[in-house]
């Protein structure tokens, strides 16, 4: 599987944009072979982070050159972004629960939970201003 992570800083004034080309490509990636899922996320400070998934790395590079794509690519270094950084990676192991989503677990108290313990080491949560050592 191969992950790229695109993070960004929308111009305030191109914001419709961005969500106008953000939204065909959403819809265009979908029909893109191999590709897996893809994510938006938005950090306090205005950041966008764009996670996608694809099973392999050609599939993503021909994504890359979908002209659709190179267009909405071109607009956005153009003019709709501030500033942005694209990281490509193979993943190399993962770790899934996937039976479970998020807003489906329960509401745990910190109270309630229950810390792993280390040997020689209390099971105790430590009170504020202390460590676990």
């Amino acid at each position: 599987m191969t992950l790229a992570v695109f993070r960004c800083y929308v111009a305030p004034e191109q914001r419709a944009e961005h969500d106008r080309l953000y939204n065909q490509m959403h819809i265009l990636i979908q029909q893109s072979p191999n590709h897996i899922e893809h994510k938006m996320f938005t950090a306090e400070d205005g950041e966008s982070a764009l996670v996608v998934e694809f099973d392999d790395l050609q599939s993503l590079e021909e994504w890359g050159e979908n002209p659709d794509h190179r267009i909405a690519k071109a607009s956005g270094k153009r003019y709709v972004f501030t500033s942005y950084d694209v990281a490509v990676r193979e993943v190399v192991e993962r770790h899934v629960k996937s039976d479970v989503r998020p807003e489906h677990l329960p509401s745990i108290a910190p109270s309630s939970a229950t810390p792993t313990v280390r040997a020689g080491h209390s099971s105790e949560f430590p009170q504020e201003g202390q460590s676990w050592e």
